[in-house]
Protein backbone atom coordinates (compact mmCIF):
# COMPACT_ATOMS: atom_id res chain seq x y z
CA UNK A 1 0.00 0.00 0.00
CA UNK A 2 2.73 2.59 0.90
CA UNK A 3 4.39 1.50 -2.35
CA UNK A 4 1.32 2.31 -4.44
CA UNK A 5 0.99 5.45 -2.41
CA UNK A 6 4.59 6.64 -2.92
CA UNK A 7 4.24 5.92 -6.61
CA UNK A 8 1.35 7.76 -6.78
CA UNK A 9 3.07 11.10 -5.91
CA UNK A 10 6.40 10.38 -7.42
CA UNK A 11 5.12 9.69 -10.50
CA UNK A 12 3.56 12.64 -11.41
CA UNK A 13 6.46 14.59 -10.29
CA UNK A 14 8.88 12.51 -12.33
CA UNK A 15 6.48 13.38 -15.70
CA UNK A 16 5.97 16.83 -14.74
CA UNK A 17 10.57 17.32 -14.15
CA UNK A 18 10.33 15.85 -18.15
CA UNK A 19 7.78 18.07 -19.41
CA UNK A 20 9.91 21.26 -17.94
CA UNK A 21 13.00 19.80 -19.61
CA UNK A 22 10.93 20.02 -23.58
CA UNK A 23 9.31 23.48 -22.72
CA UNK A 24 13.61 24.37 -21.43
CA UNK A 25 14.37 23.17 -24.68
CA UNK A 26 11.82 24.62 -26.57
CA UNK A 27 12.86 28.15 -24.79
CA UNK A 28 16.32 27.68 -25.23
CA UNK A 29 15.93 27.58 -29.15
CA UNK A 30 13.99 30.37 -29.32
CA UNK A 31 10.53 29.37 -28.76
CA UNK A 32 8.38 31.38 -26.26
CA UNK A 33 6.56 28.90 -24.01
CA UNK A 34 3.90 31.49 -21.64
CA UNK A 35 1.41 33.42 -23.33
CA UNK A 36 3.43 36.87 -22.10
CA UNK A 37 6.68 35.33 -23.80
CA UNK A 38 4.91 34.91 -27.47
CA UNK A 39 3.05 38.25 -27.13
CA UNK A 40 6.29 40.12 -25.94
CA UNK A 41 8.43 38.58 -28.67
CA UNK A 42 5.79 38.03 -31.87
CA UNK A 43 2.92 40.13 -31.77
CA UNK A 44 4.06 43.67 -29.38
CA UNK A 45 1.77 46.06 -29.23
CA UNK A 46 2.80 49.34 -31.21
CA UNK A 47 2.82 52.61 -30.43
CA UNK A 48 1.48 55.71 -32.84
CA UNK A 49 -0.62 55.17 -35.95
CA UNK A 50 -2.42 51.60 -36.11
CA UNK A 51 -3.84 50.20 -39.12
CA UNK A 52 -6.51 47.98 -37.06
CA UNK A 53 -7.97 51.26 -35.70
CA UNK A 54 -9.66 51.69 -39.23
CA UNK A 55 -10.34 47.82 -40.17
CA UNK A 56 -12.23 48.08 -36.46
CA UNK A 57 -14.12 51.41 -37.86
CA UNK A 58 -14.75 49.76 -40.92
CA UNK A 59 -16.29 45.92 -39.46
CA UNK A 60 -18.29 48.28 -37.07
CA UNK A 61 -20.64 49.60 -39.92
CA UNK A 62 -21.54 46.13 -41.29
CA UNK A 63 -25.04 45.62 -41.43
CA UNK A 64 -27.01 42.88 -40.05
CA UNK A 65 -28.86 42.74 -43.28
CA UNK A 66 -25.69 42.49 -45.57
CA UNK A 67 -24.49 39.92 -42.94
CA UNK A 68 -27.53 37.67 -43.62
CA UNK A 69 -27.63 37.74 -47.01
CA UNK A 70 -23.39 36.77 -47.28
CA UNK A 71 -23.76 33.58 -48.08
CA UNK A 72 -25.79 33.71 -50.85
CA UNK A 73 -23.58 36.59 -52.52
CA UNK A 74 -20.65 33.99 -51.97
CA UNK A 75 -22.46 31.37 -53.92
CA UNK A 76 -23.32 33.41 -56.46
CA UNK A 77 -19.97 34.54 -57.02
CA UNK A 78 -18.81 31.27 -56.73
CA UNK A 79 -21.21 30.31 -59.60
CA UNK A 80 -21.48 32.76 -61.71
CA UNK A 81 -17.63 34.64 -61.66
CA UNK A 82 -15.58 31.52 -61.01
CA UNK A 83 -16.99 29.13 -63.18
CA UNK A 84 -17.85 31.16 -66.03
CA UNK A 85 -15.66 34.32 -65.58
CA UNK A 86 -18.86 36.21 -66.40
CA UNK A 87 -21.78 38.66 -64.81
CA UNK A 88 -25.87 38.37 -65.28
CA UNK A 89 -27.24 41.45 -65.19
CA UNK A 90 -28.84 41.16 -61.74
CA UNK A 91 -25.71 40.18 -60.21
CA UNK A 92 -23.92 43.21 -61.05
CA UNK A 93 -26.86 45.52 -60.43
CA UNK A 94 -26.66 43.47 -56.99
CA UNK A 95 -22.81 43.86 -56.46
CA UNK A 96 -23.23 47.58 -57.79
CA UNK A 97 -26.05 48.35 -55.25
CA UNK A 98 -23.78 46.24 -52.39
CA UNK A 99 -20.70 48.45 -53.33
CA UNK A 100 -22.73 51.95 -53.13
CA UNK A 101 -24.06 50.78 -49.72
CA UNK A 102 -20.62 49.91 -48.38
CA UNK A 103 -18.90 52.82 -50.14
CA UNK A 104 -17.54 53.93 -46.20
CA UNK A 105 -16.46 50.62 -45.23
CA UNK A 106 -14.70 50.26 -48.78
CA UNK A 107 -12.64 53.21 -48.08
CA UNK A 108 -11.65 52.75 -44.26
CA UNK A 109 -10.27 49.30 -46.19
CA UNK A 110 -8.19 51.42 -48.77
CA UNK A 111 -6.97 54.32 -46.16
CA UNK A 112 -5.75 51.45 -44.12
CA UNK A 113 -3.33 50.19 -46.23
CA UNK A 114 -1.87 53.29 -46.24
CA UNK A 115 -0.69 52.89 -42.57
CA UNK A 116 2.60 50.98 -42.12
CA UNK A 117 2.02 48.99 -38.77
CA UNK A 118 -0.96 46.92 -37.89
CA UNK A 119 -1.18 44.97 -34.78
CA UNK A 120 -5.19 44.00 -33.54
CA UNK A 121 -6.34 44.47 -30.29
CA UNK A 122 -5.84 40.49 -29.39
CA UNK A 123 -4.67 40.17 -26.02
CA UNK A 124 -2.91 36.72 -26.33
CA UNK A 125 -2.31 36.41 -22.61
CA UNK A 126 -6.27 35.93 -22.45
CA UNK A 127 -5.62 31.91 -23.91
CA UNK A 128 -8.59 30.77 -25.05
CA UNK A 129 -11.07 34.14 -23.32
CA UNK A 130 -9.06 36.44 -25.80
CA UNK A 131 -11.40 38.53 -28.08
CA UNK A 132 -10.54 38.20 -31.85
CA UNK A 133 -11.32 40.58 -35.07
CA UNK A 134 -14.75 39.57 -36.00
CA UNK A 135 -13.87 36.78 -38.11
CA UNK A 136 -17.05 36.31 -39.98
CA UNK A 137 -17.39 40.14 -40.76
CA UNK A 138 -13.80 39.99 -41.61
CA UNK A 139 -14.66 37.56 -43.96
CA UNK A 140 -18.15 39.49 -45.52
CA UNK A 141 -15.45 42.48 -45.88
CA UNK A 142 -12.75 40.89 -48.37
CA UNK A 143 -16.02 39.64 -50.36
CA UNK A 144 -16.93 42.94 -50.69
CA UNK A 145 -13.60 44.28 -51.72
CA UNK A 146 -13.05 41.12 -54.13
CA UNK A 147 -16.62 42.60 -55.44
CA UNK A 148 -15.23 45.83 -55.91
CA UNK A 149 -12.30 44.60 -58.09
CA UNK A 150 -14.93 43.12 -60.48
CA UNK A 151 -16.75 45.65 -60.69
CA UNK A 152 -13.64 47.65 -61.65
CA UNK A 153 -13.18 45.64 -64.31
CA UNK A 154 -16.44 46.00 -65.97
CA UNK A 155 -15.58 49.47 -65.79
CA UNK A 156 -12.66 49.30 -67.36
CA UNK A 157 -11.23 50.42 -64.18
CA UNK A 158 -7.73 48.62 -64.64
CA UNK A 159 -5.54 50.55 -61.73
CA UNK A 160 -8.37 51.31 -59.49
CA UNK A 161 -8.93 47.17 -59.56
CA UNK A 162 -5.58 46.38 -59.18
CA UNK A 163 -5.08 48.84 -55.74
CA UNK A 164 -8.36 46.93 -54.46
CA UNK A 165 -6.40 43.57 -55.17
CA UNK A 166 -3.20 45.23 -52.98
CA UNK A 167 -5.89 46.59 -50.07
CA UNK A 168 -6.83 42.85 -50.09
CA UNK A 169 -4.27 41.13 -50.29
CA UNK A 170 -2.54 42.98 -47.29
CA UNK A 171 -5.65 42.64 -45.32
CA UNK A 172 -5.34 38.88 -45.62
CA UNK A 173 -1.69 38.75 -44.40
CA UNK A 174 -1.98 41.07 -41.75
CA UNK A 175 -4.63 38.63 -40.55
CA UNK A 176 -2.51 35.64 -40.83
CA UNK A 177 0.16 37.06 -39.19
CA UNK A 178 -1.90 37.34 -35.62
CA UNK A 179 0.18 34.35 -33.66
CA UNK A 180 -3.35 32.25 -33.48
CA UNK A 181 -4.06 29.03 -35.56
CA UNK A 182 -7.40 30.20 -36.03
CA UNK A 183 -6.48 33.81 -37.60
CA UNK A 184 -3.90 32.67 -39.48
CA UNK A 185 -6.20 30.28 -41.05
CA UNK A 186 -8.67 32.49 -42.06
CA UNK A 187 -6.21 35.01 -43.43
CA UNK A 188 -4.26 32.45 -45.96
CA UNK A 189 -8.03 31.28 -46.80
CA UNK A 190 -9.58 34.41 -47.57
CA UNK A 191 -6.58 34.86 -50.04
CA UNK A 192 -8.75 32.06 -52.20
CA UNK A 193 -11.67 34.83 -52.62
CA UNK A 194 -9.06 37.72 -53.60
CA UNK A 195 -7.58 35.27 -56.24
CA UNK A 196 -11.07 35.21 -57.91
CA UNK A 197 -11.16 39.06 -58.49
CA UNK A 198 -7.83 38.52 -59.92
CA UNK A 199 -8.89 35.44 -62.18
CA UNK A 200 -11.58 38.01 -63.32
CA UNK A 201 -9.62 40.80 -64.10
CA UNK A 202 -7.04 39.00 -66.34
CA UNK A 203 -10.11 37.25 -67.84
CA UNK A 204 -11.10 40.42 -69.10
CA UNK A 205 -8.28 42.90 -69.07
CA UNK A 206 -4.56 42.75 -70.70
CA UNK A 207 -2.09 43.87 -68.10
CA UNK A 208 1.24 45.79 -68.79
CA UNK A 209 4.19 44.38 -68.17
CA UNK A 210 4.75 47.11 -65.38
CA UNK A 211 1.08 46.12 -63.83
CA UNK A 212 1.89 42.21 -64.41
CA UNK A 213 5.03 43.04 -62.18
CA UNK A 214 3.33 44.94 -59.45
CA UNK A 215 0.85 41.84 -58.72
CA UNK A 216 3.83 39.60 -58.89
CA UNK A 217 5.53 41.67 -56.43
CA UNK A 218 2.54 41.97 -54.22
CA UNK A 219 1.92 38.15 -54.56
CA UNK A 220 5.37 37.33 -53.01
CA UNK A 221 5.45 40.48 -50.35
CA UNK A 222 1.50 38.35 -49.28
CA UNK A 223 2.59 34.65 -49.60
CA UNK A 224 1.43 32.30 -47.10
CA UNK A 225 4.30 32.04 -44.44
CA UNK A 226 5.04 28.91 -42.75
CA UNK A 227 6.61 30.20 -40.11
CA UNK A 228 2.35 32.27 -39.61
CA UNK A 229 1.57 28.57 -38.87
CA UNK A 230 4.22 27.68 -37.01
CA UNK A 231 3.50 30.74 -34.14
CA UNK A 232 0.12 29.51 -34.69
CA UNK A 233 1.10 26.60 -33.05
CA UNK A 234 3.39 28.05 -30.67
CA UNK A 235 0.10 29.90 -29.25
CA UNK A 236 -1.84 26.63 -28.52
CA UNK A 237 1.15 25.54 -26.85
CA UNK A 238 1.53 28.35 -24.21
CA UNK A 239 -2.14 27.92 -24.31
CA UNK A 240 -2.65 24.81 -23.30
CA UNK A 241 0.63 24.74 -21.43
CA UNK A 242 -1.16 27.20 -19.10
CA UNK A 243 -4.54 25.17 -18.59
CA UNK A 244 -2.23 21.97 -17.47
CA UNK A 245 -0.13 24.20 -15.19
CA UNK A 246 -3.46 25.41 -13.51
CA UNK A 247 -4.63 21.60 -13.26
CA UNK A 248 -1.55 20.42 -11.76
CA UNK A 249 -1.77 23.18 -9.10
CA UNK A 250 -5.29 22.91 -8.50
CA UNK A 251 -6.06 26.60 -9.06
CA UNK A 252 -8.98 27.16 -12.11
CA UNK A 253 -9.52 30.05 -13.55
CA UNK A 254 -13.07 30.44 -13.78
CA UNK A 255 -13.24 32.76 -16.85
CA UNK A 256 -11.40 29.56 -18.58
CA UNK A 257 -12.95 26.73 -17.04
CA UNK A 258 -16.62 28.39 -15.77
CA UNK A 259 -18.20 27.51 -12.47
CA UNK A 260 -17.16 23.86 -11.69
CA UNK A 261 -19.49 21.19 -9.89
CA UNK A 262 -18.20 19.36 -6.69
CA UNK A 263 -17.96 16.77 -9.25
CA UNK A 264 -16.38 18.42 -11.89
CA UNK A 265 -13.55 18.89 -9.22
CA UNK A 266 -13.65 15.63 -7.79
CA UNK A 267 -12.51 14.10 -11.76
CA UNK A 268 -10.09 17.06 -11.87
CA UNK A 269 -8.37 16.26 -8.61
CA UNK A 270 -8.30 12.48 -9.95
CA UNK A 271 -6.76 13.37 -12.94
CA UNK A 272 -4.66 15.62 -11.44
CA UNK A 273 -3.41 13.09 -8.42
CA UNK A 274 -3.58 9.78 -11.10
CA UNK A 275 -0.81 11.15 -12.86
CA UNK A 276 -3.15 11.18 -16.19
CA UNK A 277 -2.97 15.14 -16.35
CA UNK A 278 0.91 14.90 -16.15
CA UNK A 279 0.89 12.26 -18.54
CA UNK A 280 -1.02 14.11 -21.07
CA UNK A 281 0.83 17.23 -20.96
CA UNK A 282 4.13 15.47 -22.01
CA UNK A 283 2.17 13.80 -24.81
CA UNK A 284 1.17 17.12 -26.23
CA UNK A 285 4.46 18.84 -25.37
CA UNK A 286 5.77 15.55 -27.42
CA UNK A 287 2.83 16.70 -30.10
CA UNK A 288 3.65 20.06 -30.67
CA UNK A 289 7.24 19.30 -31.31
CA UNK A 290 6.72 16.67 -34.10
CA UNK A 291 4.47 19.73 -35.60
CA UNK A 292 7.09 22.37 -35.42
CA UNK A 293 9.39 20.00 -36.74
CA UNK A 294 7.37 20.04 -40.18
CA UNK A 295 8.02 23.80 -40.88
CA UNK A 296 12.05 22.97 -40.58
CA UNK A 297 11.40 21.43 -43.79
CA UNK A 298 12.10 22.93 -47.35
CA UNK A 299 9.39 21.54 -49.79
CA UNK A 300 6.14 21.03 -49.42
CA UNK A 301 6.16 17.32 -50.37
CA UNK A 302 8.43 16.87 -47.35
CA UNK A 303 6.05 18.64 -45.00
CA UNK A 304 3.10 17.09 -46.39
CA UNK A 305 4.62 13.54 -45.48
CA UNK A 306 5.80 14.43 -42.25
CA UNK A 307 2.94 16.04 -41.47
CA UNK A 308 1.09 12.72 -42.67
CA UNK A 309 3.65 10.83 -40.50
CA UNK A 310 2.04 12.68 -37.26
CA UNK A 311 0.04 10.15 -35.01
CA UNK A 312 -3.35 11.48 -33.30
CA UNK A 313 -2.22 12.39 -30.25
CA UNK A 314 -3.95 9.90 -28.49
CA UNK A 315 -4.51 11.30 -24.19
CA UNK A 316 -5.85 9.39 -21.43
CA UNK A 317 -9.86 10.25 -22.67
CA UNK A 318 -10.46 12.42 -19.84
CA UNK A 319 -13.36 14.70 -21.10
CA UNK A 320 -10.78 17.17 -20.40
CA UNK A 321 -8.22 16.35 -22.48
CA UNK A 322 -10.23 16.15 -25.50
CA UNK A 323 -10.64 19.48 -25.42
CA UNK A 324 -7.19 20.22 -26.04
CA UNK A 325 -5.82 17.41 -28.38
CA UNK A 326 -7.63 17.77 -31.83
CA UNK A 327 -6.15 17.09 -34.89
CA UNK A 328 -4.17 19.74 -35.91
CA UNK A 329 -2.80 18.28 -38.98
CA UNK A 330 -5.80 19.56 -41.05
CA UNK A 331 -4.27 23.39 -40.47
CA UNK A 332 -0.75 22.39 -41.72
CA UNK A 333 -2.65 20.72 -44.77
CA UNK A 334 -4.67 23.89 -45.73
CA UNK A 335 -1.35 25.86 -45.15
CA UNK A 336 0.03 23.78 -48.05
CA UNK A 337 -2.83 23.39 -50.56
CA UNK A 338 -3.18 27.42 -50.15
CA UNK A 339 0.75 27.33 -50.79
CA UNK A 340 0.45 25.37 -53.61
CA UNK A 341 -2.54 27.69 -54.90
CA UNK A 342 -0.21 31.04 -54.74
CA UNK A 343 2.21 29.27 -56.47
CA UNK A 344 -0.38 28.78 -59.91
CA UNK A 345 -1.61 32.63 -59.36
CA UNK A 346 2.66 33.47 -59.27
CA UNK A 347 2.97 31.24 -62.11
CA UNK A 348 -0.35 32.96 -64.19
CA UNK A 349 2.05 36.39 -64.04
CA UNK A 350 4.47 34.69 -65.97
CA UNK A 351 1.71 33.27 -68.69
CA UNK A 352 0.46 36.82 -69.33
CA UNK A 353 4.16 37.99 -69.69
CA UNK A 354 5.01 35.61 -72.57
CA UNK A 355 1.04 36.23 -73.63
CA UNK A 356 1.73 39.86 -73.81
CA UNK A 357 5.32 39.24 -75.65
CA UNK A 358 4.10 36.25 -78.14
CA UNK A 359 0.38 37.48 -78.67
CA UNK A 360 -0.53 34.17 -77.72
CA UNK A 361 -0.29 31.37 -74.81
CA UNK A 362 2.82 28.87 -74.54
CA UNK A 363 2.34 25.62 -75.46
CA UNK A 364 3.56 24.52 -71.75
CA UNK A 365 5.00 25.82 -68.91
CA UNK A 366 8.30 24.95 -70.18
CA UNK A 367 8.36 27.77 -73.15
CA UNK A 368 8.27 30.22 -70.14
CA UNK A 369 11.75 29.29 -69.17
CA UNK A 370 13.91 31.01 -68.34
CA UNK A 371 13.24 34.62 -69.71
CA UNK A 372 9.56 34.62 -67.67
CA UNK A 373 10.12 31.23 -65.42
CA UNK A 374 12.98 30.62 -63.57
CA UNK A 375 11.70 26.99 -62.64
CA UNK A 376 8.22 25.16 -62.65
CA UNK A 377 7.10 25.27 -59.31
CA UNK A 378 5.46 21.90 -57.25
CA UNK A 379 2.44 21.56 -55.71
CA UNK A 380 2.09 20.00 -51.97
CA UNK A 381 2.53 16.23 -53.03
CA UNK A 382 5.75 16.87 -54.92
CA UNK A 383 4.15 16.92 -58.42
CA UNK A 384 5.05 19.78 -61.07
CA UNK A 385 2.00 22.51 -61.56
CA UNK A 386 0.09 21.26 -64.55
CA UNK A 387 -1.13 23.71 -67.15
CA UNK A 388 -3.70 23.25 -69.48
CA UNK A 389 -4.78 25.64 -72.51
CA UNK A 390 -8.31 25.74 -73.26
CA UNK A 391 -10.26 26.63 -75.83
CA UNK A 392 -10.86 30.15 -74.23
CA UNK A 393 -8.27 30.77 -71.66
CA UNK A 394 -6.00 28.12 -68.97
CA UNK A 395 -5.71 27.08 -66.05
CA UNK A 396 -2.89 26.34 -63.47
CA UNK A 397 -3.16 23.66 -61.28
CA UNK A 398 -1.86 21.40 -58.73
CA UNK A 399 -3.68 18.38 -56.94
CA UNK A 400 -5.34 18.94 -53.94
CA UNK A 401 -7.11 17.05 -51.03
CA UNK A 402 -7.87 14.04 -53.08
CA UNK A 403 -4.42 13.56 -54.31
CA UNK A 404 -5.78 13.13 -57.73
CA UNK A 405 -5.08 16.23 -60.60
CA UNK A 406 -8.78 16.79 -61.31
CA UNK A 407 -8.28 19.26 -65.08
CA UNK A 408 -8.24 22.23 -62.71
CA UNK A 409 -11.37 21.61 -61.36
CA UNK A 410 -11.55 23.62 -57.67
CA UNK A 411 -14.82 22.73 -56.69
CA UNK A 412 -17.54 20.29 -57.72
CA UNK A 413 -20.26 18.83 -55.55
CA UNK A 414 -18.86 20.31 -52.74
CA UNK A 415 -15.97 19.08 -52.55
CA UNK A 416 -12.13 20.75 -52.66
CA UNK A 417 -10.29 19.06 -55.65
CA UNK A 418 -7.32 21.27 -57.68
CA UNK A 419 -5.38 24.25 -56.19
CA UNK A 420 -6.27 26.15 -59.52
CA UNK A 421 -5.88 29.37 -61.07
CA UNK A 422 -8.30 29.82 -64.31
CA UNK A 423 -7.95 32.91 -66.58
CA UNK A 424 -10.84 32.70 -69.56
CA UNK A 425 -9.38 34.90 -71.85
Amino acid sequence: MLKYTLALFILPLFVFSQVEKKLEALKKAGIPTTLQELEDKWYPYIEGENAADLYAQAVALVSQKDLDNFHKLEQQLKNEVALNKTLSQQLQKSLRELLERNSEILALFHKATAVEKCRFPVKLTDGFTAKLPHIYKMRFCITLLTSQIIIQTEDKQTEGALHTLRDTLVLTKRLAQIPMLICVLMGETMQRMSFLGLEYLLSHQQLTHAQLDMVKDLLQKTSPDKNNNKYGFVAEMCTITGIFSQISEGNYDEDLFGKLSMKDKAELLYYRMSGKCQQDFNLYVQGIESHLKVYELASLREMRDATKAIKPLEMSGSKFSAMMAPDFRKFIYVHLENTARWRAVLTAMAIEKYRLDHKKLPQNLQALMPKYLQDIAHDSYGQKLHFDKQKQGYTVYGMGENAVPDGGVSIKEGNNLDTAFFVKR
